[in-house]
């Protein structure tokens, strides 16, 4: 089992899918994802207005985040046989 964490860079990947799914080979099924982020609305002002807006991404929901890892997660389980680690 193994564990992969990250802190305030979900926002910054292009193609935050395509990264899970990765990330989600390496580790295998038992492994574990812990992602920190801030949702915008709870992000100072400052922040909102000086993110950059070509390229990447501020949620706004835990639901979209949570997607995300629901997809990673059952596609990988399907294809855990074709690992990229």
């Amino acid at each position: 089992m193994g564990i992969w964490a990250a802190n305030h860079v979900l926002y910054f990947w292009r193609d935050p899918e395509q990264v899970l799914l990765m990330i989600r080979a390496c580790l295998g099924p038992a492994g574990s994802i812990a992602l920190g982020y801030q949702l915008r609305q709870n992000m100072p002002g400052i922040a909102q207005k000086q993110f950059p807006r070509v390229g990447f991404r501020l949620y706004d929901s835990e639901r979209e985040v949570e997607a995300l890892l629901e997809g990673a997660s059952k596609v990988a389980m399907r294809t855990k046989a074709s690992r990229v680690c």
